[in-house]
């Protein structure tokens, strides 16, 4: 049997999960987070927030080569170091992330790091992955309510052609 009870239960900490998370946690339920891979899931971390970094470094490569229109001259072309981009994008994430995990802390949110899954009775257990600081034992708890914002994968159907195609 679980030996931690919560109101509130979120397997997943993507944009959907850490929102339901605090929201409930703001209407006063006590509230568990399980995330397997990292706090503010793809979008954040692998997905939108970086990409968009790296549009913003090319925007502003791209507007200062029309400074000369303007009749701002530099006296040589612009450089594009990849280091320095991915680490400015690097920042930016974590910045971000570190803000979901500020969330969590005020909001009273405990977070669980690992695969959570969950049983007809309502308990959570939480299997830690190898690359977790724990000893690697699954932690369980129960809640009363159980959200599910796992988010998603591209499936991509098997038909002949179909994988030269894309």
């Amino acid at each position: 049997m679980a030996s931690k009870q919560y109101d509130v239960a979120v397997i997943g900490a993507g944009p959907g999960g850490y929102v339901a998370a605090i929201r409930a946690a703001q209407l006063g339920a006590s509230v568990a987070i399980v995330e397997k891979q990292y706090l503010g899931g793809t979008c954040l971390n692998v997905g939108c927030i970086p990409s968009k970094a790296m549009l913003h470094i090319a925007e502003v490569m791209h507007k200062r080569g029309l400074n000369g229109d303007l009749g701002i001259e530099f006296p040589q072309p612009p450089a594009f170091n990849m280091r320095k981009a991915v680490a400015f994008t690097d920042s930016v994430v974590k910045r971000m992330t570190g803000g979901i995990g500020t969330l969590m802390k005020g909001n009273r949110i405990d977070v669980f790091d690992g695969l959570g899954t969950v049983d007809a009775s309502r308990t959570v257990t939480v299997t830690r992955s190898e690359s977790t600081k724990s000893d690697g034992s699954p932690q369980q708890f129960s809640a009363q309510k159980i959200i599910l914002a796992t988010g998603s994968v591209p499936l991509i159907p098997h038909f002949l052609g179909l994988m030269g195609a894309i």
